[in-house]
């Protein structure tokens, strides 16, 4: 499944399913936000156990203020409704798939992030 670009009425709705899921808060504007979506949107439609949620955070600022946002990009990962844990900066596929606590694809393709 590909990800999907959350508001806030999406983003509590998923809060309150208790469903994990992974948000990516990025901007527009950001070079390493752009360099992680196509990482991102992989990981997206690799993982569907894990709902993969993009956040702009230019469209929404407030969403991206509770949460504590306050650089791009920013990986957060919720579990039971709560944060879980959080990542900032761009990243290899391995490394999100680590972060998200799924298991890593077979195939690895080579990243010019290590």
């Amino acid at each position: 499944m590909a990800a999907e670009f959350w508001n806030v009425k999406k983003f509590n709705a998923a809060l309150s399913s208790g469903e994990p899921f992974l948000v990516d808060f990025f901007a527009t504007w950001c070079g390493p936000c752009k360099q992680m979506a196509p990482i991102f949107e992989e990981f997206a439609v690799l993982h569907d156990e894990i709902h993969a949620a993009k956040v702009d955070i230019d469209a929404e600022p407030t969403l991206a203020q509770t949460c504590g946002v306050r650089s791009v990009p920013t990986f957060i990962l919720f579990r039971n409704g709560k944060e879980f844990a959080r990542a900032l900066g761009a990243m290899p596929l391995r490394k999100l798939e680590q972060f998200a606590g799924v298991k890593q694809t077979s195939v690895q393709k080579e990243e010019a992030f290590d």
